[in-house]
């Protein structure tokens, strides 16, 4: 184990000077829980949630799913421009519950319904 006192204006990455170097110093600093280096801050000291308040779930009956991640990006160098690779793909499904399963089932039952209506009074 290395310890090591650092200034608070000392990159926390240390590696070659190259561009290829750089750009791999760049992307470790951005998965750090500290603000990305050498990227302006407005707000010192606060990083933000990687998420939405609204998005979250105030339920707390802690629904079960299944979930991958297999999602892979390739970056350019000199664009930035983002590409990813073709079938990889990231997911997560949440399972419903049995009443929520059987309200849905009603609605959607309903829904077909009153198009078989619509369509037999056009038609």
């Amino acid at each position: 184990m290395c310890i090591q006192l650092l200034d608070s204006e000392d990159p926390s990455i240390e590696g070659d000077r190259t561009a290829i170097g750089r750009w791999r110093e760049y992307l470790d600093s951005y998965v750090l829980s500290q603000p990305t280096e050498w990227v302006p801050w407005q707000k010192k000291g606060r990083c933000s949630p990687p998420f939405l308040r609204r998005n979250m779930s105030t339920d707390e009956t802690g629904h079960t799913g299944v979930g991958w991640d297999a999602m892979r990006i390739k970056i350019s160098l000199g664009t930035y421009k983002l590409f990813y690779e073709a079938d990889a793909e990231d997911a997560l499904v949440r399972e419903r519950g049995g009443e929520e399963e059987r309200e849905l089932m009603e609605r959607g039952r309903l829904r077909n319904e009153e198009r078989r209506r619509s369509q037999w009074l056009q038609g």
